[in-house]
């Protein structure tokens, strides 16, 4: 990120703005390098993900991972294990007794 900061500096410098944009090319970086900081820091993921998990507590058909907070940080998301198909395995989906059509919505 640092290199792309030198390079939104040097375009802040050198942007003649002849088309009458008004760019502001290292606000735009740093607007983009909080949003991708607030992306990769997990304690944030896994939030959202006790949210949705809230959101469709109602809804058997939904499973969502438990976080385990005790080692989840910013850099590390610890969730349950949770098995699956994939949902391009059809054989295995019939086999299993799946309503593709539920599946579908």
């Amino acid at each position: 990120l640092k290199n792309l900061r030198v390079i939104a500096e040097y375009l802040q410098k050198i942007d003649p703005k002849s088309d009458g944009a008004k760019r502001d090319w290292v606000a735009i970086y740093d607007e983009c390098a909080g949003v991708l900081y607030q992306e990769i820091d997990y304690t944030s993921e896994a939030d959202n993900a006790e949210k949705f998990a809230s959101n469709f507590k109602n809804m058997d058909y939904v499973k969502i991972p438990t976080i385990f907070w005790e080692y989840t940080t910013a850099q590390v998301l610890t969730m349950e294990y949770v098995p699956g198909i994939k949902i391009n395995r059809i054989q295995a989906l019939d086999q299993l007794g799946v309503d593709r059509k539920r599946l579908g919505r």
